[in-house]
């Protein structure tokens, strides 16, 4: 049979293919064989209590997830005598094989408070990845151990690692500890100014509870729930007003806090922001921040700019060309050329 030059040149190169995947899959072996020899050096110095802690943290974090690996680190994880950092450290690196196993050495430690804080709250910071990826009967046992968490009275740490975890997600029992904390703070198991924190990742869940602070709440407090009440309509105009307020009455951080607040939510605030920028009289600091929110809703609104806003980007030009020759401070000249360079 006669081959054409065509029938060749397939031929020679699926041959070359069938090498080319040949030569791959040696090298994939071969570093595979190397890998798992550096993992396995990289858990003998990480378990040898010769070295010192950071040599021994760095070798942990060359360890790779295997069956292998794992079995010796919750063995070690589960050593009361070992270095506790270590500890934590074993039971991240061995829940990447054996879940089950990390997430039991984890309960026991919650449950019977044993070890540092620090351990513990790793425990919740593990158990808390688990929640993400558990079967319904699993995440029921683990969700309940975090929420416990809640309740470490003498360990903030713990507290706080379930805190986290929990607030994110609207959880019944965090968002009874946030609310409690945010308006009446004192005896509460964390202070006000964390839990509106918390609380600012879902503050449809505390407007009641961050009312009652933007009406009696010291100026610190007022100034931390502005940002999120910012977004409500019924409050706007009542952040505004205090915005405006120039008198002593209105501390200069609630005021701060109302003009970078408005400025993203609030168009109708652009004309007073603009006025204050403008007020030689006004807290220089004040002045700056106003300036600058001048720019962020400028760039904020785009092309809507000129519909939402009570003074047109020309306006705002004109007066800040007139400040500008005022010779503002350097501050607030940046400000201002960031503005006019848009």
């Amino acid at each position: 049979m006669k081959l054409s030059w065509n029938n060749v040149a397939k031929a020679f190169t699926l041959m070359m293919m069938l090498h080319c995947q040949e030569v791959v899959a040696q090298i994939s072996r071969e570093q595979l064989v190397q890998r798992s020899a550096q993992s396995a050096e990289a858990l003998g110095r990480f378990l040898d209590s010769s070295l010192d802690e950071e040599d021994r943290i760095s070798a942990g974090q060359q360890i790779a997830a295997s069956p292998e690996t794992a079995e010796k680190l919750l063995e070690f994880a589960a050593d009361e005598m070992a270095p506790e950092s270590l500890r934590g450290m074993a039971i991240i690196l061995s829940g990447r094989s054996r879940p089950a196993e990390a997430s039991a050495i984890c309960e026991q430690l919650l449950k019977s408070k044993s070890g540092s804080p620090e351990l513990r709250s790793t425990c919740v910071h593990y158990l808390s990845q688990q929640l993400e990826f558990g079967t319904s009967d699993v995440k029921s046992n683990l969700l309940e151990l975090v929420r416990n968490a809640l309740s470490e009275q003498e360990a903030p740490a713990v507290r706080m690692a379930a805190l986290s975890y929990l607030s994110q997600r609207g959880d019944d029992k965090a968002v009874q500890v946030l609310r409690r904390a945010i308006v009446s703070p004192e005896g509460a198991l964390l202070d006000q100014s964390q839990a509106i924190g918390y609380a600012s990742s879902t503050p449809d869940l505390y407007v009641e509870q961050f009312a009652q602070v933007f009406e009696n709440g010291n100026a610190k407090a007022k100034s931390e729930v502005i940002s999120s009440l910012a977004s409500y309509p019924e409050f706007q105009p009542k952040i505004l007003k205090l915005l405006e307020n120039a008198n002593d009455n209105t501390p200069f951080e609630v005021r701060n806090a109302a003009a970078t607040s408005l400025s993203h939510y609030f168009p109708e605030s652009i004309g007073a922001i603009l006025r204050i920028a403008a007020d030689k009289n006004e807290n220089e600091a004040l002045r700056t921040t106003c300036l600058a929110q001048l720019g962020v809703a400028r760039s904020k609104y785009g092309d809507r700019f000129e519909e939402v806003s009570p003074v047109s980007s020309d306006q705002i030009s004109n007066e800040l060309n007139i400040l500008m020759r005022a010779s503002p401070t350097k501050g607030m000249n940046d400000a201002i050329e960031a503005y006019l360079n848009q």
